[in-house]
């Protein structure tokens, strides 16, 4: 199980280098959204992070929460993530 902060980390590394997006200027925390007025990430660029989370992280994740997703905030997630590793 990883630490939340690493999990912010890891999303934030992903974002950045893997999906080429520009990382917004100020702190990024659990509270920062994905979407419009936080990452700025599409719901295209949701789906690749949410794949190469699922390929990292060895998790699975519906197709039908994607649409959820793209409004979650980064602890959301986070969130998702730890439920997910835990229930393997």
């Amino acid at each position: 199980m990883h630490t939340k902060e690493k999990l912010i980390s890891d999303i934030v590394q992903i974002i950045g280098t893997s999906l080429n997006m520009p990382l917004p200027e100020g702190p990024i925390t659990d509270a920062t959204l994905l979407g419009a007025g936080g990452m700025e990430l599409d719901s295209i660029k949701v789906i690749e992070l949410v794949v190469r989370l699922e390929a990292n992280y060895g998790i699975s994740v519906p197709d039908e929460e994607l649409k959820q997703i793209y409004d979650y905030t980064i602890g959301q997630l986070t969130d998702l993530i730890g439920d997910r590793e835990g229930a393997q």
